[in-house]
């Protein structure tokens, strides 16, 4: 009986000690810069005319998509049960080949699309009294592409992990899915019009409260 008491009163002691700990060390913001990239893939271009031939559309192949992710943020913001974060991201896409409809035999093709992203983003803990804290969020933004007369409204669902090795600073592993809106690109001198898709990613980073 008296084990069992003992038990039952340092498990509460830890619980509340926890428990104000969290509280203690709970800041307003938060700061993460993450790294990551997307597979490769490929992109078609919307129908064009081109070479006396009409309905042609290009195919073209990309390596993996490096990019780096800022973020700005503040939690529970304005009393709600979710974070709110802004987000500046930098991919880099490098055009690998291209094939045309009547010409299936890839071209080479060296070039390197960027894409920068600035999003309004929601968070939501699914799990927030651990060091292992699980996360589900969306954003909307704005993405624009340099050297490109292209932009457009951008997308995106998350999900993820926070690990906090310390009370206010902690290791971020994301997976992402972020629309890519119609973006343009000159081959040969011609000029195509890339239809929009979706371009998962994986990120890993690290963030800080403060």
């Amino acid at each position: 009986m008296i084990l069992r008491l003992a038990i039952i009163t340092i498990t509460i002691v830890f619980f509340v000690r926890a428990e104000a700990e969290t509280k203690r060390v709970e800041n307003p913001f938060f700061f993460m810069v993450s790294y990551g990239g997307s597979p490769s893939g490929k992109l078609n271009s919307e129908p064009f005319s081109a070479y006396g031939m009409s309905n042609m559309t290009a195919t073209i192949r990309y390596s993996p998509t490096p990019q780096i992710e800022f973020e700005y943020g503040a939690r529970k913001a304005w009393g709600l049960p979710v974070d709110v974060s802004v987000t500046a991201t930098q991919m880099k896409t490098p055009l690998r080949d291209y094939t045309l409809t009547f010409s299936p035999t890839p071209q080479g093709l060296h070039q390197t699309g960027i894409m920068n992203v600035y999003a309004l983003n929601v968070y939501y803990d699914m799990m927030s009294r651990s060091d292992w804290r699980i996360f589900l969020g969306g954003g909307l933004g704005w993405a624009n592409f340099v050297g490109a007369d292209a932009s457009g409204v951008s997308a995106s669902l998350f999900t993820g992990v926070r690990y906090h090795f310390q009370p206010s600073s902690y290791a971020v592993f994301k997976l992402k899915a972020m629309t890519v809106p119609n973006s343009k690109v000159s081959i040969q001198g011609q000029q195509f019009t890339l239809a929009s898709q979706v371009m998962p990613s994986v990120n890993l980073g690290i963030g800080f409260d403060f």
